[in-house]
């Protein structure tokens, strides 16, 4: 909970051959699974979950 809030860059395994790296805002903490808010450019503002297993 201390992380909520804080911007952070993630570099993760989406699949056996695909890394996405991202960076957004810490808007969730859950026990399995964290939510990041993601502002790209020409597009609007997402969230996107990564369970902790997905980080590199």
């Amino acid at each position: 909970e201390d992380h909520l809030g804080k911007k952070v860059r993630l570099r993760a395994n989406k699949s056996r051959k695909r890394v996405v790296e991202k960076e957004g805002v810490i808007e969730g903490i859950y026990p399995s699974i964290f939510v990041i808010k993601v502002e790209e450019k020409n597009r609007n503002p997402r969230n996107i979950s990564f369970c902790y297993s997905d980080l590199l």
